[in-house]
């Protein structure tokens, strides 16, 4: 018996195991893939991502594709095309950043200083592999490599192998794959054949020396640094097996696991259990898009891409694994019966309970990973399957259940009965009635906001207590002190639960009632937190009765729209959102958001969704596909950091590139720290990039100044930057990451030098010329006045000398 409960448990836990094997981001024709077969991926210098696809080859940085396929202008030459080809089957780098691709079986050079590709060799290339900084392919039956000083292929080895497939190097040691086998040579030696009669498709070596060759169609074989040949069993019903014998490419993560690509799936190798498992194509988000594998590839941050046949490109990071995802499927018991998930609660026994907006009572065993679903309609059920609110009394294990349509409802975990009180209401006394708004345990009291009012309940007589005779009050809360908080357009309403007849009314700014509120929360500090239906956060200070309010313009607050709220175990407010959630840190007024199908893995979350800290501080978050958990303090783990980067340059609304008409660069705008603009090139366009693609350290927010021209830091969201009209002078371009953590990290900051040469008619030699002519002019015209002068008073001389000759001297 004890056999038969230690199988069924290991089978659960394999099926778990298949079930949250993780949450895949995908790339595909909508975000600009060229097209949906990835057969090769690689990622570059700066961190862009290549993807070689049946199609062209596509870059993609993180914020635009680039596609190149058939025949495309090459770089600053608009006369001049290359042919760069349709079927990429391989992608690989240089020492000095220099892309190679194999195109149509044709070699190709991309010159990432110059943004110009190059055809080196024009076909019969099968095999392409990058070592120590050194290109190296093969060619028919021979080996090349590439020397930069000639940019050529220089011949090193004649194998005799016919159809090669697959090159890799280990030090002097050659391994070759081909269609006749696996074969192996060093120092240019003897070529020995190492498996012979199998079609290998690919060779990798791991960190711990083992060599994996993969096999067209005849399965895997493991070599040991000993030079044991294993061949890995064909079981795909064991986890002692392969599941799949088409074996397409391997990649090592950093815990030293082996992913490799089949025609079946993504198969994983767990060297500590010594195990094989399998993740297939499943039609829920995140799952993986298509089964058939081509292509994996480890990012510098540990994230693996994935290149399926015809689903486009997956990526996830095994290390990222913050978060776990419980998807909707009615047919599986490790998935909720119902896509809404929303308030949740915690029983003694850490089972987390769910309410569904139509699918009745979900609970989770998390240690089982199953759940039980409790819906209307029999004898002993809910009285209704929209359910609003839950909460727990943990004294006498029990769960109130507030619906929408059918009342209140008490469960008893301990006989499974369900006591609806809908069904035992005494007439003439006013009892909640059929509209459950919220429901809590305090004190050992519950307090129930229904559509005729706030009411108390005695647990154990079941009597009814009107607290406050209002409608409509859908949030509460509860504070330590034991008043409870009720909101009602642009009115606070404080009641004190001992005295219930002690009411205060406090005035919130009317910026709030121009939209709903959807959550209050009472912090452990001095704040109510507000949550809002368009106006974001609002802090309420009870203190000095006044209001502060935290909106993505003003602040970084991922929405305006903020649905719930709760407080987590290290006293930071989490907020949820229409585009996910924010953790706030109300000392340092610092936030950390997490966007919708990122890390959080949920597709969309609205407001009556749910959240819930568990007594282990695990933080539950519904939304409208699922339900997703982590721990806050997975959060702050450390990745490498991401390169952030120019990444573009756009003049007058053109495109620049290195060397073209415009003389403004000599090499890409990565490369480049200033920039020589003339006075008419004074319109500028500058986009950023960063090569971030772990999920939980995306971040949204950058600041930016130009130095000359802005007097104060800017935030934006956006990674392009637009100045017109510049004048004359020297800027500089500032751009940093505005560090979206609540655990600080230090912010990446790049900067580019911008200098605008003034109009030739403004520059010193011009005004020194417009000096020189004006001195000139006026000399001129002051000597012409001048002799003017003098010679019309040598005139007026003359002419009285002779007038007095005349009168004196009568002869003449």
């Amino acid at each position: 018996m004890n056999r038969h409960k230690l199988a069924l448990s290991l089978i659960g836990i394999f099926i778990v195991q298949l079930s949250y094997a993780g949450y895949f981001k995908h790339i595909g024709r909508e975000e600009g893939l060229s097209q949906s077969s990835v057969m090769a991926i690689y990622q570059d210098k700066l961190g862009r991502m290549w993807f070689g696809t049946r199609e062209g080859v596509n870059i993609y940085n993180s914020n635009k594709m680039a596609v190149y396929k058939a025949w495309i202008q090459n770089g600053n030459r608009p006369d001049q095309k290359i042919l760069i080809g349709n079927e990429v089957s391989a992608i690989t780098g240089s020492q000095n950043g220099d892309v190679f691709l194999i195109v149509d079986h044709a070699l190709l050079k991309y010159d990432i200083r110059k943004e110009t590709f190059e055809r080196l060799r024009q076909g019969s290339v099968y095999a392409l592999t990058s070592h120590a900084g050194e290109i190296w392919c093969a060619g028919h039956d021979s080996i090349f490599r590439y020397n930069p000083q000639n940019n050529q292929l220089d011949f090193q080895l004649k194998t005799g192998i016919s159809s090669i497939n697959y090159l890799t190097i280990n030090g002097n040691r050659f391994y070759i794959g081909a269609k006749e086998g696996l074969y192996t040579t060093e120092n240019k030696g003897r070529v020995q054949c190492l498996i012979p009669k199998v079609d290998v498709y690919r060779i990798f070596q791991s960190s711990c020396q083992e060599l994996w060759v993969g096999c067209r169609t005849q399965g895997l074989y493991r070599i040991n640094r000993n030079g044991r040949i294993n061949r890995i069993p064909y079981d795909p019903s064991s986890p002692n097996g392969i599941s799949s014998e088409q074996i397409r490419e391997f990649v090592e993560d950093q815990q030293g696991n082996i992913w490799f690509g089949t025609f079946d799936g993504l198969q994983k190798y767990d060297p500590s259990t010594q195990t094989y498992s399998l993740i297939k194509q499943e039609q829920r988000p995140g799952g993986l898009s298509h089964s058939s594998i081509f292509s994996l590839y480890q990012d510098v941050q540990g994230t693996i891409w994935i290149g399926s046949y015809y689903g486009g490109v997956n990526y996830f990071n095994p290390d990222n694994n913050a978060f776990n995802y419980y998807t909707y499927n009615p047919d599986r018991s490790d998935c909720l019966n119902y896509p809404f998930a929303g308030a949740m609660t915690e029983d003694k026994d850490h089972h987390l309970w769910i309410c569904t907006d139509g699918g009745g009572l979900a609970c989770l065993d998390r240690q089982a990973g199953h759940f039980t679903t409790y819906t209307a309609g029999g004898p002993n059920s809910l009285p209704h399957n929209n359910l609003k609110s839950i909460c727990y009394d943990p004294k006498r294990d029990c769960l109130y259940i507030g619906t929408h349509m059918g009342g209140l409802s008490r469960f008893d975990r301990k006989t499974g009965r369900f006591y609806n009180y809908l069904n035992h209401s005494t007439k003439g006394l006013k009892e909640p009635n059929d509209v459950i708004f919220q429901v809590s345990f305090y004190n050992d009291q519950l307090i129930v906001s229904a559509r005729n009012g706030v009411f108390s309940m005695n647990p154990d007589t079941n009597e009814f207590r009107l607290l406050y005779d209002g409608y409509y009050y859908q949030t509460f809360t509860i504070d330590p002190k034991g008043f409870l908080w009720l909101s009602a357009g642009t009115n606070l309403y404080s009641i004190n639960l001992k005295h219930p007849e002690e009411v205060k009314s406090f005035s919130l700014p009317a910026s709030i009632g121009q939209f709903g509120i959807s959550k209050i929360l009472k912090g452990n500090n001095q704040y109510l937190y507000i949550a809002t239906l368009g106006s974001g956060l609002f802090c309420y200070n009870e203190q000095t009765q006044t209001c502060i309010n935290y909106t993505p313009e003003q602040n970084q607050l991922l929405s305006n729209y903020c649905y719930n709220l709760l407080q987590t175990s290290t006293d930071n407010i989490l907020i949820t959102s229409d585009r996910g959630i924010t953790l706030f840190n109300p000392t340092t007024e610092s936030f950390r958001s997490i966007e919708l199908d990122n890390g959080l893995s949920l597709s969309s979350i609205i407001n009556g969704c749910g959240v819930w800290m568990c007594s282990d501080h695990t933080i539950f978050i519904g939304g409208t596909g699922g339900l997703s958990s982590f721990l806050e303090k997975d959060l702050n783990k450390e990745y490498p950091k991401p390169k952030l980067y120019f990444s573009s340059l756009s003049v007058n609304n053109a495109r620049i590139s290195p060397d073209d008409k415009s003389r403004i660069l000599t090499e890409g705008l990565p490369f480049v720290r200033e920039i020589n603009l003339n006075a008419t090139q004074n319109n500028l366009t500058v986009e950023f990039a960063s090569s971030n693609y772990v999920d939980i350290l995306n971040n949204t927010w950058y600041e930016y100044q130009l130095e000359g021209f802005d007097k104060q830091w800017s935030l934006t969201s956006q990674t392009s930057l637009k100045y017109t009209n510049l004048d004359p002078g020297d800027y500089v371009l500032h751009v940093r990451q505005k560090g979206n953590s609540l655990k600080m990290r230090k912010a990446q900051e790049i900067l580019l030098q911008i200098h605008i040469n003034t109009p030739w008619y403004l520059t010193w030699w011009a005004w020194l010329s417009y000096i020189t002519i004006s001195i000139s002019v006026t000399y001129f015209i002051w000597r012409e006045k001048s002799s003017r002068r003098t010679l019309a008073i040598l005139r007026q001389s003359l002419s009285s000398l002779t007038y007095h000759q005349i009168l004196f001297n009568p002869a003449i």
